[in-house]
């Protein structure tokens, strides 16, 4: 029996294999979406520009000049008046607008004047807290040192009639004020405790030493062996100088093993006894 033959394979309308898919039809360019941007970023840009306006507007009206300082703290040796003289010499700028840090430091630059702290008070106030150098002596004829050595100038209003005229005086070559301190408190710890006392202390060019004790009477210790010499001193002080300190004048203790005492002149002393003007020489009191 005779078969049919097998159709011929249909070929696709391009001629080639596979499927025929038609090819999607090219849209325009959508030249409104560029405009739009273009459109939002002018809105933004404009809404920006009005707003920094009102910003910088506002700003000004409120960054108005300080019309008021207060001042606190404890204050001996400088007043309100002169700290808000100074103040008002270097107010530049609003209340926003001034900077503080700066003004801090050029007070604290200030004679006396150990640091300050400041902070504004709406609308137009400045606040200024003063911490004053505290003296820890006297230096030299007319100055004070704070506790850090520091060199203070004496002031047209300081009161030298308060505690500043009882601090300890202390004199010696410029420079050396730290040296000096040292040696009042090393000196005045064992004085103080012997009940001699240290009102003044000098150290001199070549770095001798001189004490004035409570009672006003000079010990010169001089350069060499101090711990040896002062240890001479208080034994005599002890034996028989502490109970006639109001006839002494001097004592020197710069000899080998002994120290010179210098009396007041012959007279009545404060119980009615008399004393003589004696001058000697201690050898080794103990």
């Amino acid at each position: 029996m005779n078969s049919k033959p097998s159709p011929a394979p249909r070929r696709s309308a391009a001629g080639k294999r596979g499927a025929y898919r038609p090819l999607p039809k090219t849209r325009g360019r959508n030249w409104l979406q560029p405009l739009r941007v273009i459109g939002l970023s002018l809105v933004w840009l404009v809404a920006l520009a009005a707003g920094l306006a009102v910003s910088i507007y506002g700003y000004q009206k409120l960054d108005a000049p300080v019309a008021e300082i207060a001042v606190t703290g404890d204050l001996k040796h400088v007043s309100e008046k002169q700290i808000e003289s100074w103040v008002s010499g270097q107010l530049e700028g609003g209340f926003f607008s001034l900077d503080m840090d700066l003004l801090c430091a050029e007070l604290e630059a200030r004679p006396w004047i150990a640091s300050v702290s400041a902070r504004r008070q709406w609308p137009d106030r400045l606040l200024l807290r003063i911490e004053e150098e505290v003296p820890v002596a006297r230096w030299g004829e007319a100055q004070f040192i704070n506790q850090h050595g520091e060199v203070l100038p004496e002031m047209s209003f300081v009161d030298l009639d308060t505690d500043l005229d009882r601090l300890p005086h202390l004199l010696g070559p410029e420079g050396q004020q730290m040296t000096v301190m040292a040696a009042y408190a090393r000196f005045a710890k064992v004085l103080n405790a012997a009940g001699a006392g240290l009102r003044q202390l000098t150290m001199d060019k070549r770095g001798g030493w001189a004490l004035q004790l409570g009672e006003g009477a000079e010990l010169v210790l001089g350069r060499d062996q101090l711990d040896l010499r002062l240890q001479y001193f208080l034994v005599l002080w002890q034996q028989e100088l502490m109970a006639r300190r109001n006839q002494l004048v001097r004592v020197d203790a710069r000899y080998n093993k002994g120290l010179a005492v210098q009396w007041k002149p012959a007279g009545i002393n404060e119980n009615g006894t008399e004393f003589s003007n004696e001058y000697q020489q201690k050898v080794d009191a103990g």
